[in-house]
């Protein structure tokens, strides 16, 4: 499962990482021909959260966690799709931040979801274990 943690995270943060990229070009009406790159990576990002949620929900010790991810995800996807549509005009600005700001949200909650997923918990020594450690000890 640690493995899937971690490439679940880092599909996550480079797709981040190019999304932020793109949008800004876009917010400054450049590289609008890179639209549906935006998009596809868009839905990898999300993807890649949901994918998060259901390993948490799977093998989580909080299976709980990770449904959050769920609803979150589909609104930074369905905004960015709507969002063309959405207070055309001078203010679509805040349609924008919007929909950067569920991003970053999505992706804080997903990093630190990983985080506490690739934490392995210790498990307590048995009695055997500790008598038999005691035992050699004192030879």
């Amino acid at each position: 499962m640690r493995a899937a943690v971690t490439g679940a995270r880092w599909v996550l943060r480079a797709s981040a990482l190019a999304l932020v990229a793109l949008g800004l070009a876009f917010w400054s009406g450049h590289l609008l021909r890179l639209l549906p790159l935006h998009m596809l990576l868009g839905a990898l990002f999300v993807l890649g959260a949901w994918g998060l949620a259901l390993l948490a929900a799977v093998k989580g010790p909080e299976r709980w966690r990770g449904i959050p991810l769920l609803p979150l995800g589909f609104a930074v996807f369905a905004l960015g799709l709507k969002q063309a549509a959405l207070l055309p005009g001078p203010e679509h600005w805040l349609i924008k931040l919007l929909h950067l700001g569920l991003g970053i949200g999505v992706l804080a909650f997903a990093d630190r979801l990983a985080a506490r997923l690739q934490i392995v918990p210790t498990r307590p020594a048995r009695a055997e274990e500790s008598r038999h450690d005691e035992s050699t000890r004192a030879l």
